[in-house]
């Protein structure tokens, strides 16, 4: 068991901290007839606009993609993956009807296989990926969609990641997602094990401060309107039991600037302990994609119930936890 528990630290420890890249924008939007997104937020209607903006990435090179939200909430890409390497980025962009041309003043050494790889069908995507781990959109690629492949074979792949790929943020979350199959993840009644996610200040931290209060932990995704939603909900449960319960709220946003920054007009409402799960050891060891999902845990760090959802029933189960503490 002792054996066990320092191989859990070590692996900890080796995902670290990442320095966080700054990347400045300048965009010039051409033509935009309608309202888009990036992930750098909207872009608004307009014949011609330019936006100036600064972002943090985890690491460089990177991609990007603009998309547009049809009513109903359905995602329409307009572009492939656009990598990002420097600091300094110049990008022009024409939105049509449905797709977007655009190009870019220093294109990434590997853009046009990306967008290869990006438009291949499953296996000829598989064959790709076997055949070019030696180039970083592969292991993005492998990383993105690696629940689509058996298991062994993911993890064969991954271990056939050259060593000059195997320290980025793809390789690492890779990682976390194969360590994580080899222990169950928890159910109700059992106890969840101690787990340090990224804060604020780009630390890790547990993921609760206090042993002797229940918790609310609620795993959530800023591409999500119902984790967004979801923010004014959980801020008024901690104006009634703040005292009483200690809440936890877990991104599993790919980038840091996307988590502080993208609708921070809601997420500054957020006066709780708010934590970023980069390398989605939280998601993974909870078994969980779905958000928001909530978990109510006991003091001593059993799970007592979970449940999912931005509708009528979470607000009664809510308002159930905080009726009873009254």
């Amino acid at each position: 068991m002792r054996k066990v528990f320092l191989l859990i630290v070590l692996w900890i420890i080796c995902l670290g901290i990442r320095a966080q890249q700054k990347v400045d924008f300048d965009i010039d939007f051409l033509k935009s007839q309608k309202g888009f997104y990036w992930e750098g937020g909207m872009v608004p209607v307009g014949p011609e606009i330019t936006i100036s903006q600064s972002m943090l990435f985890s690491e460089l090179p990177t991609p990007i993609q603009f998309y547009a939200v049809s009513k109903k909430g359905r995602i329409n890409y307009l572009t492939p993956k656009i990598w990002v390497e420097q600091q300094k980025v110049h990008l022009q962009l024409e939105y049509l009807l449905t797709t977007a041309q655009w190009q870019i003043d220093k294109p990434y050494q590997y853009q046009q296989f990306s967008e290869q790889i990006e438009q291949a069908s499953k296996n000829e995507k598989l064959k790709l990926i076997g055949e070019n781990l030696d180039k970083l959109p592969t292991i993005y690629f492998l990383e993105a969609e690696k629940e689509k492949y058996p298991l062994e074979v993911v993890r064969d792949l991954f271990q056939k990641i050259p060593i000059e790929n195997s320290n980025s943020i793809y390789t690492k979350r890779l990682e976390v997602f194969l360590y994580a199959q080899s222990f169950p993840s928890p159910k109700i009644g059992d106890r969840i094990k101690k787990i340090e996610l990224i804060n604020s200040n780009n630390e890790r931290q547990q993921l609760f401060k206090s042993d002797h209060r229940p918790k609310l932990l609620v795993l959530m995704a800023s591409g999500c309107t119902y984790s967004l939603s979801t923010i004014s909900l959980l801020a008024q449960f901690h104006e009634l039991v703040k005292e009483e319960y200690e809440i936890v709220t877990v991104w599993s946003d790919k980038s840091f600037d996307i988590w502080q920054n993208y609708r921070a007009d809601l997420k500054e409402n957020i006066t709780w302990t708010n934590l970023l799960d980069i390398y989605g050891e939280a998601f993974h060891y909870f078994d969980e994609d779905l958000t928001p999902t909530f978990f109510v845990i006991n003091p001593d760090g059993t799970i007592e119930r979970k449940f999912r959802g931005y509708n009528k029933r979470v607000v009664s189960q809510l308002k159930a936890l905080s009726e009873a503490v009254e």
